[in-house]
């Protein structure tokens, strides 16, 4: 009597594929969990803290010493045109610079002290650094991120 040979074999092997089903469920729902609390903080930022966030990260990535002047405008930017379609729900990512400044005003009027003439040229200085590959310095970064953080700052939240 006792077990034969295949029996065991088809036991150990069935619990193995049990075993290898659990442990693949485990992490599946590990996986879910993680993206789901990263969605959840992601979700509760307002638009002010997530730009704030992204012009910190855009400051530690330190492509000004590196004179990355491209990847750098593109980010500060992308920054700014997804922080005005965040709060004011303004269309503006995929706009060229022209439309910007038509819209550009009704944006402003909710901003107390900010120069919109000066975020006008900004707008084509960052469109001739990033497709014209035109050179800028470190002090013009450095006065551009300012300005873009002073009217993120500078939003009246209604």
């Amino acid at each position: 009597g006792g077990i034969s040979p295949s029996a065991l074999f088809n036991f150990i092997k069935w619990s193995l594929v049990i075993l290898l089903v659990f442990l693949l469920l485990w992490l599946v729902i590990i996986v879910l969990r993680r993206i789901s609390k990263r969605k959840k903080e992601a979700v509760s930022l307002s638009p002010k803290q997530r730009a704030v966030k992204s012009l910190d990260l855009l400051n530690k990535a330190d492509l000004i010493s590196k004179r990355s002047w491209q990847k750098y405008y593109f980010t500060l930017d992308i920054i700014f045109r997804r922080y005005v379609y965040e709060e004011f729900d303004y269309d503006v990512l995929d706009r060229t610079v022209e439309e910007l400044k038509v819209k550009l005003p009704e944006v402003y009027s909710k901003v107390p002290n900010i120069d919109l003439d000066w975020y006008k040229q900004f707008l084509e200085r960052i469109q001739l650094i990033k497709f014209a590959q035109e050179s800028s310095s470190a002090d013009d970064c450095q006065q551009d991120y300012e300005q873009v953080s002073k009217f993120i700052k500078r939003v009246k939240n209604d």
